[in-house]
């Protein structure tokens, strides 16, 4: 009885040493259909709003529906090596063409869309730079 009880907790040492050996640096969140987008973990908070999971680390914020989601799990790297950067929507935007010319200043994100031609932009704002496509 004694060599079994030594036996298991050395198991069991042993078991939670290897798991301390991994560092999960990300957040992997899977939605429906089959998008896979990651945030880091340093700082991280999550709430639920309204049927709605809001994941904030104070650099960047994702919201997801509930129902939209398939699957979360830590990951020690992101899902394809670009970390998503989110442009906050209600900010002012600098807004590129591809090409690097400058299309103007916008009070927020929707406003710079509606003004926009069809085409694939680069918005900055402060540190963060994003690309979207007008359709």
């Amino acid at each position: 009885m004694k060599n079994t009880l030594i036996l298991i907790l050395t198991f069991t040492t042993s078991l939670m040493t290897y798991a301390n050996d991994y560092t999960y640096n990300y957040l992997v969140f899977t939605t429906q259909d089959g998008t896979e987008k990651a945030i880091t973990v340093e700082n991280l908070k999550l709430s639920f709003v309204d049927g709605q999971l809001v994941v904030d680390n104070g650099v960047e914020s994702q919201t997801y529906s509930l129902t939209s989601l398939s699957k979360m799990f830590f990951s020690e790297s992101t899902v394809d090596g670009i970390v998503e950067t989110v442009i906050n929507g209600n900010e002012v935007v600098d807004v590129f063409t591809v090409s690097g010319i400058w299309m103007g200043k916008f009070g927020n994100v929707d406003d710079a869309k509606k003004s926009l031609q069809r085409g694939v932009y680069v918005l900055k704002q402060g540190k963060t730079t994003s690309k979207i496509a007008i359709k």
